[in-house]
C-alpha cells in the first residue's frame, strides 16, 4: 500500500465539522418535526380555549338575561302597574332596569301576542318565534332580526292572582363588540352563524367563506411552514362548535386562528436553535483545534526527539507529555533508546576495550593519547606516558600454558587499574605490553606512580606462577618529547632501557638512551650502563639465595627512588638512586652462606666479615663510571653519629645517596621477616626510624619516607603483601 501522509489537525477538524454538520442537519430535522407538532398542539390548544371562551361568554350572556328577566318579572310594582297598564311608570322603571341590566332592549308582549311596550333596540316582534307568546313559558333563544343576531330571554309575567298576563322579553345583540371582546381574550377570531346570518369579530375574516382558504389543524402540512417563512398568504386554521341555549336554540360558533404568529415563533425557535448549533459548532471547532494542537504539539515534540534517536543519539531521552496514551509510546521509545544506547555502548566498549583484561585497547589508546596531547599542548600542561612490559612473559606461557598466562594478564590489568588515579587511563597495547596515560603529571609524579605500580605487581602472589615483575618506561611532554609519536617512542625507549638494566625497574627517559652514536667521552658511561644490567641481575641472584632477603634489593631501590622523588631530586639522580638501591648489597656475594643465613646472633669475627660487604661491592663496581652510585654502595651502612661502617663517617661526610639508602635499607629490613625475628609492623618500623633519626639516620630523609608510607596506601599494601608472601613461603 502506498504511503500517504495525513495532517492530523486538518483531519480531526474536518471530522469535527462533518460530524457537527450531520448532527445539525439531523437535529434540525428532528427539531422541525417537533416544532411543527408543538405548533399544532399550541394552535389546537388555542382553538379549544377560544371555543370554551366563546361558549362561556354566550352562556354567561344567557344566564345574565335570564336572571335579569326573573328579577324584573318578580317585582310587584311591575306587576301592579302592568295590570293598571301604566305605560309611563313601566317605561320609566324598565328604562332604569335596562341600564342596570346592560341589555339592548326590553319588550312586553301581552297575552294576545301584541307588543305592549318596547324600550331600546329590540328584536322585531315578527322575528320572535310565534310559540313563545302562546305557550307563555320561560325560554332563551337566538333570534335574527334587522340583519342582526340576538339572544333573547322570554319570562312570563304573572298577575297578583297568579295568572300570566304578559311576557317580558330581554334582548342583547351578538355582534362585533361582543365578538371582539371574546376575540381579544381568546387571541382568535370569532364568528357566530345563525339562520344564514353570520356575525364576525372583525372584517378580516368576513369573507373567509368565499375568498380565503381555511383548514383544520390536522390538515396543515410542512409546506405551510415554509410558506410562513416566506411570509406569504397562509390559510386560516378554523374550528367550530355550537352554542345552545337552555331552550335548545342553537347557533354555530366558528373559531379562526392565523398560523403566521405560530410559524414565526417556530421560525424564531428554529433559528435560535440553529444559531446555538452554529455557535456550538464554532466552539467545537475552536475546542477541537485547541485540543488537537495540544495533542499534535507533544506528538511533534516527540517526533523531533525521536529523530534525535534515529540520528544515533541513543542516550537522548524523550520527555513525557502528560498524555497517557502518548506517554506509553514515549516510554516504549525511551525503553528502546535505552536498549539501543546500552547495546551501542557495549559495541563501542567492545570496539575500544580489550576482551581479556577489560582495559582499553590499542585503538582507544591512540585516539585518547592524541586528545590528551592536544590538550596538554594547548594549555601548556604536563603529560606523562608509562609503557609497561611483563618480564619474561614468554617463559610463563611456555612453562604454564596460555590459560595461566591469560589469568596473569588479567590479574596484572586489575592491579594496574587499582593502582591508578581516576583520571589516569590504562590500555593494553600489545600481547604483554600496557600503556598508562597520565594527564597533568610531570616526570617525578609519573615515576612515583610507576614505582608503586611496579612494587604492587612484584609483591602480588600470582596463582601457579608465583612472582611476576614488570619493566616500566616513563616519558613526559614537554621534557622528553614535543610530539605524540616522539613521546610514545621515548617511553618505549625507556622501557627497553629498564629491560636491558635487569628488568623489574621503572626508568624515566634520558636523552643519552636515544643517542645513535657513541661519543668517545661517553663510551665508558655506556659500557657502564650495560655493566649495571649485569650487576643488577647478579644482585637479584644474591637476594634469591635466601627467601628472607628475596627482592630486598628491588624494594630498597624502590624506597630510595620514592624518597628521591619526595625530596624533589632531578630524575637522573632518582635513576642513580634506584640503581644504587639495586646494587647496594652486591658485596654480600663474597660473604659465606653460613654467616648470611645464620639464624642466631653473629660473633664479632663473623660481624667483621659482614662489614666487609660494602668494600667488596665497591670493588665489584669499579668499572661503573657513576661515582655517586659506587659511593652510595660503599657508605650506605654509615651513621650520622659515626657508629656505622666501614669508614665511621659522620654527618655531612656521608654522601646524600648513602644516607637515603641507609633509611630505605633500614625500613625494608625492619618490615621483612628475618631468620632471627619476625617483621615489624609499619607503625613499629616508623617508631624505630623516628628513634634513630638525628643520631643515626638523617631526620629529613626519615620524615620523607614516613610521609610516603603514611600517605600512600599502595606502599602500605606492598609492604604487607610482601610479608604475607614471605611468611607463607617460609612455612
Amino acid at each position: 500500500m502506498a504511503y500517504r501522509a495525513v495532517n492530523l489537525r486538518k483531519k480531526v477538524i474536518a471530522s469535527i465539522i462533518f460530524i457537527s454538520l450531520c448532527g445539525i442537519i439531523l437535529n434540525s430535522s428532528i427539531l422541525l418535526y417537533f416544532l411543527d407538532k408543538q405548533s399544532d398542539r399550541v394552535i389546537k390548544k388555542d382553538l379549544e380555549y377560544a371555543k370554551l371562551l366563546a361558549e362561556k361568554n354566550i352562556d354567561e350572556l344567557e344566564h345574565h338575561l335570564t336572571h335579569d328577566a326573573r328579577g324584573i318579572t318578580s317585582d310587584p310594582a311591575i306587576k301592579m302597574n302592568l295590570e293598571q297598564r301604566d305605560r309611563n311608570y313601566l317605561r320609566m322603571e324598565l328604562g332604569e332596569r335596562m341600564e342596570v341590566c346592560d341589555v339592548d332592549g326590553i319588550q312586553i308582549i301581552d297575552s294576545n301576542g301584541r307588543e305592549f311596550l318596547k324600550i331600546g333596540s329590540s328584536v322585531l316582534l315578527a322575528d320572535i318565534p310565534k310559540n313563545i307568546p302562546n305557550e307563555f313559558k320561560r325560554s332563551t333563544i337566538f333570534a335574527k332580526s334587522s340583519n342582526t343576531l340576538w339572544i333573547v330571554a322570554a319570562e312570563p309575567i304573572e298577575a297578583l292572582n297568579g295568572k300570566t298576563v304578559a311576557i317580558l322579553v330581554l334582548s342583547s345583540k351578538i355582534g362585533p363588540p361582543l365578538l371582539k371582546k371574546i376575540s381579544r381574550e381568546a387571541t382568535a377570531e370569532i364568528a357566530i352563524k345563525y339562520d344564514a346570518l353570520t356575525e364576525y369579530s372583525s372584517n378580516e375574516i368576513a369573507d373567509f367563506d368565499n375568498s380565503r382558504e381555511s383548514r383544520t389543524v390536522s390538515s396543515i402540512k410542512l409546506v405551510d411552514f415554509f410558506r410562513g417563512l416566506a411570509n406569504s398568504d397562509l390559510p386560516l386554521v378554523t374550528d367550530m362548535t355550537q352554542a345552545q341555549t337552555s331552550s335548545g336554540s342553537k347557533a354555530s360558533i366558528h373559531i379562526f386562528v392565523h398560523p403566521l404568529p405560530y410559524y414565526q415563533a417556530k421560525l424564531y425557535d428554529f433559528l435560535t436553535t440553529i444559531s446555538v448549533h452554529v455557535f456550538l459548532l464554532l466552539i467545537l471547532i475552536v475546542a477541537g483545534y485547541v485540543m488537537i494542537s495540544n495533542i499534535v504539539k507533544p506528538i511533534r515534540i516527540t517526533a523531533a526527539q525521536a529523530k534525535e534517536i534515529a540520528r544515533g543519539n541513543y542516550s537522548h531521552s524523550i520527555e513525557y507529555s502528560g498524555i497517557t496514551e502518548l506517554d506509553d509510546l514515549v516510554n516504549s521509545f525511551n525503553t528502546m533508546s535505552d536498549e539501543l544506547d546500552m547495546k551501542h555502548k557495549e559495541l563501542e566498549k567492545r570496539a575500544l576495550t580489550d576482551g581479556l583484561t577489560g582495559l582499553f585497547n590499542h585503538r582507544y589508546f591512540q585516539g585518547h593519547l592524541s586528545v590528551e596531547f592536544k590538550r596538554a599542548s594547548r594549555f601548556d600542561r604536563a603529560l606523562s606516558l608509562l609503557i609497561i612490559d611483563i618480564d619474561d612473559f614468554k617463559r610463563i606461557n611456555d612453562t604454564f600454558g596460555h590459560t595461566v598466562g591469560d589469568n596473569a594478564l588479567a590479574s596484572i590489568s586489575a592491579i594496574i587499574k587499582d593502582s591508578l588515579r581516576e583520571t589516569d587511563v590504562a590500555c593494553r597495547i600489545g600481547g604483554e605490553e600496557f600503556a598508562v596515560i597520565l594527564s597533568d603529571t610531570d616526570t617525578k609524579e609519573a615515576f612515583v606512580i610507576a614505582e608503586k605500580l611496579r612494587l604492587e605487581v612484584a609483591s602480588h602472589p600470582f596463582e601457579k606462577v608465583g612472582r611476576i615483575t614488570v619493566s616500566l618506561g616513563i616519558a613526559t611532554y614537554p621534557d622528553h618529547a614535543m610530539g605524540k609519536e616522539s613521546l610514545l617512542e621515548a617511553a618505549d625507549t625507556a622501557m627497553y632501557k629498564a629491560k636491558r638494566s635487569g628488568k623489574n625497574q621503572s626508568v624515566a627517559y634520558l636523552e643519552e638512551y636515544a643517542e645513535p652514536t657513541v661519543r668517545p667521552e661517553s663510551k665508558a658511561g655506556i659500557d657502564g650502563s650495560h655493566y649495571i644490567g649485569t650487576l643488577g641481575a647478579l644482585a637479584a641472584a644474591v637476594d634469591a639465595k635466601d627467601c628472607y632477603t628475596r627482592d630486598h634489593s628491588s624494594y630498597v631501590a624502590a624506597f630510595a627512588a620514592l624518597i628521591g622523588a619526595a625530596l624533589s631530586l632531578p630524575i637522573a639522580e632518582i635513576e642513580h638512586l634506584r640503581i644504587a638501591g639495586l646494587l647496594h648489597d652486591i658485596g654480600t656475594i663474597g660473604i659465606p652462606d653460613n654467616i648470611l643465613n645464620k639464624p642466631g646472633s653473629l660473633t664479632d669475627e663473623e660481624f667483621d666479615v659482614v662489614e666487609m660487604h660494602p668494600i667488596i661491592g665497591e670493588q665489584i663496581l669499579t668499572k661503573i663510571s657513576l661515582d655517586d652510585i659506587v659511593k652510595a654502595t660503599l657508605y650506605h651502612h654509615e651513621r650520622l653519629d659515626g657508629s656505622g661502617y666501614p669508614c665511621g663517617l659522620t654527618g655531612e661526610e656521608i654522601p646524600l645517596y648513602a644516607r637515603i639508602l641507609a633509611v630505605a635499607d633500614s625500613f625494608d629490613a625492619m618490615t621483612s621477616n628475618r631468620p632471627y625475628r619476625k617483621a615489624l609492623s609499619i607503625a613499629e618500623a616508623i617508631n624505630e626510624l623516628r628513634n634513630d633519626s638525628t643520631a643515626k639516620l638523617d631526620p629529613y630523609i626519615v620524615d620523607a619516607l614516613i610521609r610516603i608510607v603514611e600517605n600512600d596506601e599502595a606502599v602500605r599494601n606492598m609492604v604487607n603483601n610482601r610479608n604475607d608472601k614471605s611468611t607463607s613461603e617460609s612455612a
